[in-house]
């Protein structure tokens, strides 16, 4: 990796090349193989993120997001090297706004996954989350997250617990840009629907 880029990173944003922190960012909790970045990115704030992928991409470096480790899909592995870019830090509530309308997945991409997948989810805008941990645990997450969705207006909220149901809402998740993108190409108009 080119020193002038560490320095150029390092005049506005945490930057490592130490085995240690290249090692602890070239995996995930995968079988997936380990593939080591060339530098570890640390930003505190947006502007520092919008910087250093202003420099990667003035400079045509790979740029890995890497966030609690937790990945069992292995995308956080920075398989061309390049940049892992830490999110960790980046670790307050900018801001909550309960009555914007938008969603984390809207109906027009619920109607792409559709079409792509075969399936029949509900076309309109829905939040997908996963519970993780002990039964309990899981169990009272569910439960504040229903409550949270009952106060915010959620009109229908579904859990998917046993392992076949599970599967395809998370493909569906995973599939949600590559539905989308196929389903632009295919459209005739010229805007996004």
């Amino acid at each position: 990796m080119n020193e002038s880029l560490r320095e150029t990173l390092a005049g506005f944003v945490r930057v490592s090349d130490g085995d240690s922190e290249r090692d602890l960012h070239a995996a995930d909790m995968t079988f997936h193989r380990p593939h080591r970045p060339d530098l570890v990115v640390y930003p505190t704030s947006t502007a520092e993120v919008a910087r250093t992928l202003e420099v990667a991409n003035d400079r045509r470096v790979a740029v890995t997001p890497f966030g609690a480790v937790s990945s069992l899909e292995g995308h956080v592995i920075p398989t061309r090297g390049g940049l892992s870019l830490d999110l960790s830090r980046l670790d307050r509530i900018v801001e909550i706004a309960p009555s914007d309308p938008s969603a984390t997945v809207d109906a027009s991409t619920l109607a792409a996954i559709n079409a792509y997948r075969g399936s029949s989810y509900t076309e309109s805008p829905c939040l997908l989350v996963e519970a993780a941990g002990t039964e309990a645990t899981v169990e009272a997450d569910l439960v504040l997250v229903r409550e949270l969705a009952e106060e915010e207006g959620a009109t229908e909220i579904v859990d998917e617990r046993d392992p076949a149901g599970r599967a395809r809402l998370w493909a569906a998740r995973h599939d949600a840009a590559w539905a989308r993108s196929l389903r632009w190409s295919s459209s005739t108009a010229t805007s996004c629907p």
